[in-house]
């Protein structure tokens, strides 16, 4: 990639805002570029669906609007996953209690383990 290629593919307005900010900030753009580089690939592209963290300066640019379309797909996706997770931990869970209640039955010789059942 040749210098100045990079920013050729960024809106010259937001560009200008994030230089500027950066400035404000006292910060290298290119420093914060990397950082937001870095937290895109720990958070494998997850941290681009947070809309708490976006400014009023980033919708102005558009920016909300696809993110808007990808976003309920994602949650989605989410939650089913979380869902079967704790399907699974569920289904441990109660079948582990069931083994447990057995147990103690049997211990104690009621339920299906009392005396009168037997006879």
């Amino acid at each position: 990639m040749r210098a100045g290629q990079f920013s050729a593919n960024f809106h010259p307005d937001l560009l200008d805002a994030f230089r500027s900010r950066c400035k404000q900030k006292g910060e290298k753009y290119t420093k914060v570029l990397e950082q937001l580089a870095t937290l895109y690939l720990q958070s494998d592209g997850s941290i681009l669906f947070n809309h708490a963290a976006l400014e009023p300066e980033a919708k102005s640019h558009g920016l909300t609007e696809s993110i808007k379309a990808q976003n309920p797909l994602l949650e989605l996706e989410k939650k089913i996953k979380k869902l079967e997770e704790q399907g699974e931990k569920t289904d441990y869970a109660i079948g582990d209690a069931f083994d447990r209640i057995m147990d103690c039955e049997r211990a104690l010789g009621i339920g299906k383990y009392s005396k009168a059942m037997q006879e």
